[in-house]
């Protein structure tokens, strides 16, 4: 934990800062070594574009940055 937050607690600034400032919001990927389909949930209920599983390998990497529409 950094800065006294969490990462969905950080996410969810994040996406609050966005609104209040009516900014664009940026992509953020959520990378966790746990596949409980709760966390999942939890972690795209505080605004994650996309989650990833541990390991990850550079291919994977590769495919969900190219996914990214930064238009």
């Amino acid at each position: 934990m950094h800065g006294g937050m969490n990462g969905h607690q950080a996410i969810a600034k994040i996406r609050e800062i966005e609104k209040k400032k009516n900014l664009q919001k940026i992509p953020i990927f959520s990378l966790t070594s746990d596949t409980s389909k709760e966390i999942r949930e939890k972690i795209l209920l505080s605004g994650a574009t996309k989650v990833l599983y541990k390991p990850i390998n550079k291919k994977e990497i590769i495919k969900v940055i190219s996914e990214i529409n930064m238009d």
